[in-house]
């Protein structure tokens, strides 16, 4: 069995903002998005459009103790000639408990 590899150039782009209330919480923002297509690629076949978009919310409940309340959603649209256009929509909710630095 031989092992293949493939090669593109893939550009991507980051967005992230973060907002502070003081010592009680803090929101934060972030989306990605990655292109990637034929270009510079080893195989001259379909392109994908893949994004990523986060959202938390961390709240402090006592000292150094937190709770996160975090969505994630995923996004993929790809295209090949002989697979077709294909689309995916993922989502993620999380309640997570952090423990800060001081």
């Amino acid at each position: 069995m031989r092992a293949t590899t493939t090669t593109a150039f893939t550009p991507q782009g980051l967005l992230a903002f973060r907002l502070i209330f003081g010592d009680a919480a803090s929101l934060d923002l972030s989306g990605r998005d990655y292109y990637v297509s034929r270009l510079a690629s080893t195989e001259s076949r379909g392109r994908e459009n893949i994004a990523r978009a986060e959202v938390s919310f961390t709240w402090r409940l006592y000292r150094r103790h937190a709770i996160t309340l975090k969505f994630a959603a995923s996004f993929r649209d790809a295209r090949y000639p002989d697979l077709g256009d294909r689309s995916q929509d993922q989502g993620t909710v999380s309640l997570l408990y952090t423990l800060q630095t001081s």
